[in-house]
């Protein structure tokens, strides 16, 4: 699975795991991030974390660049002729 790399600044120095996935990545809520934790698909330092663990700086975070929700926006809806065999009234 291909990750994306992100070094943990100054600026986000103290916040949590949860937060600091959904807050650089646009596609990634927080409860999305949660549940990848709990999945162990979001590492710091190459280990599995709990969703309330504090990143500090020089710290890094690998994120799946495809997750669950990527995969459903690519599905495209069907056109499907479907033959009606009962109908109420």
């Amino acid at each position: 699975m291909e990750t994306q790399k992100i070094t943990v600044s100054m600026e986000h120095d103290g916040e949590r795991i949860d937060t600091f996935v959904s807050n650089m990545c646009d596609n990634i809520s927080r409860s999305l991030a949660q549940s990848l934790m709990k999945e162990e698909k979001i590492l710091l330092d190459g280990k599995p974390v709990k969703v309330s663990t504090k990143v500090h700086e020089n710290q890094v975070v690998d994120i799946p660049l495809q997750t669950e929700k990527n995969i459903d926006e690519t599905l495209i809806a069907e056109d499907i002729p479907i033959d009606i065999i009962y109908e109420d009234e």
